[in-house]
């Protein structure tokens, strides 16, 4: 609205955003044209409350607590000095009292000691030195009462053990956790703990002594830190032994023998019962826990499984045969049962689970490829590595689910043939039978080393550099 005193125009300016530098001028407009603009006037706005925040993502853990995170208003309009949470049960056709935190600077806060299966509104505000911001809300309902950890599976081998628990159902919505893995000798009053990654459901205890017995329990905490509604939730309590003795098994020829690693003695393997024809077994893998070997036959184009005591091999079956395949490496993913080969022929890496009876679930995970050769599994991470000699050769890295394909290494390489994973040191080790070496880097391909350079003529290091390879794969 314009207003006119003597020779002077005043006009009232509404809604400029509060903390801001503005510039203005004045223009003269008539029905035809309209003037040059004034003299530039500058000046700042005064400090507002911001906008609703941004981004509110919310974490169940367990049935009576919530963690919020949130990000920055979208419009700050000044200094944002802390945030408010508030919350308020619904009780039907009303809600309850507004509970009001004290303010914060960091974007989170727990709330603990809520009803479980219940209804809130949840509020967030952004304050600056003016005051509260616009706010933002969210109904949310908390999970019903649910039962404890479950461990599930305990994988044990000489000197480690894998453990891997069920998380308590939370009706769908999304629940994670801080865990801890306790364990100690059978026997002893003490426990000795390890702090699990965080959200992952499963963890390896390292440097357990042979053919020994311990009990092992995951336990998690519920409610807010320095509250009375802060408990331990343990799981049952398990016993395991881990295994007395170690050993290699290798394929060599038609045969697959086995190397006990202390005494370095080498045994063939027989098969009892043998009902399959093994004619040229090539790669192998083992699932520790049920002692169950697969190999793979590159003559008759299969994989096969059998259970292996001592050294011998039972009830051998066939559980993949395909005429139009090409299997080299195989790998075993024991946390969720499922084997995983490179297919040369279909220039792809297959996966099949072992959970269903009739074991006929096959995916194929990448496909495209060139010459694929070896593979491992970084168990840990959800990871999949491979060789491939296609030119120019390289070693791939995906998720387990066929995800995010990259190559990792793709220079000063061959002939990649073999590849392993140390899973303490977190490097990948690769044979190139071209280069005559083992080499080995970090698991994002970085830090690359040569480990071993192979000596002789050519004709003698390949042979070594095969059977390394089927070694480690």
């Amino acid at each position: 609205m314009l207003r006119r005193t003597g020779n002077k125009v005043w006009v009232d300016v509404h809604s400029l955003p509060p903390y801001s530098h503005i510039e203005a001028d004045v223009v003269v407009v008539n029905t035809y044209f309209s003037s040059e603009g004034s003299n530039i006037l500058r000046f700042s706005t005064a400090e507002g409350v911001p906008s609703s925040v941004e981004d509110v993502n919310i974490t169940y853990r367990g049935s009576e607590d919530i963690e919020l995170e949130w990000g920055q208003p979208g419009e700050p309009n000044g200094i944002v000095i802390g945030y408010q949470v508030g919350y308020m049960k619904d009780e039907g056709l009303e809600f309850g009292d507004l509970e009001i935190s004290e303010i914060v600077t960091e974007r989170r806060m727990w709330l603990g000691g809520l009803t479980p299966d219940t209804v809130y509104r949840v509020y967030v505000w952004g304050m600056t030195r003016v005051g509260r911001g616009e706010e933002f809300f969210i109904d949310i309902r908390t999970a019903e009462e649910t039962p404890g950890l479950v461990i599930d599976d305990i994988v044990p081998t000489l000197t480690t053990v894998n453990v891997t628990w069920l998380v308590p159902d939370a009706g769908g919505l999304k629940e994670v956790a801080n865990y801890y893995l306790e364990y100690r000798k059978l026997g002893k009053a003490g426990w000795d703990r390890v702090t699990v990654e965080q959200e992952n459901l499963w963890q390896e205890i390292k440097g357990l002594e042979a053919g020994t017995s311990y009990q092992v329990r995951v336990w998690t905490a519920a409610g807010q830190t320095g509250t009375p509604s802060r408990r331990k939730l343990y799981s049952d309590t398990r016993t395991f032994r881990t295994i007395s003795e170690a050993f290699l098994l290798l394929t060599q020829g038609k045969k697959i023998r086995r190397v006990d690693i202390a005494s370095t003695s080498t045994n063939l393997v027989r098969f009892t019962k043998k009902k399959l024809k093994i004619r040229s077994p090539a790669s192998l893998t083992f699932n520790v826990r049920k002692n169950t070997v697969f190999f793979s036959d590159k003559r008759t184009k299969s994989i096969n499984m059998a259970t292996i005591e001592g050294f011998q091999l039972h009830s051998a079956v066939r559980i993949y045969q395909d005429s139009n395949s090409s299997i080299f490496g195989i790998a075993y993913d024991w946390v969720h049962e499922a084997l995983y080969w490179t297919d040369g022929r279909r220039k792809s890496i297959r996966v099949m689970t072992l959970t269903r009876e009739d074991r006929k679930y096959i995916t194929t995970v990448v496909d495209g490829m060139g010459k694929p050769r070896a593979i491992a599994l970084d168990i840990q991470q959800r990871y999949l590595y491979w060789t491939d000699r296609m030119k120019p050769a390289m070693i791939g890295r995906c998720g387990m689910d066929g995800t995010n394909v990259s190559s990792i290494i793709n220079s000063d390489i061959t002939w990649p043939e073999g590849l392993t994973i140390d899973y303490a040191e977190r490097r990948l080790y690769w044979t190139d039978a071209i280069r005559d070496r083992v080499s080995s880097c970090d698991m994002d391909g970085g830090d690359r080393r040569v480990v071993i350079r192979m000596p002789g003529p050519p004709d003698e290091r390949l042979p070594l550099l095969e059977r390394l390879e089927i070694i480690n794969s």
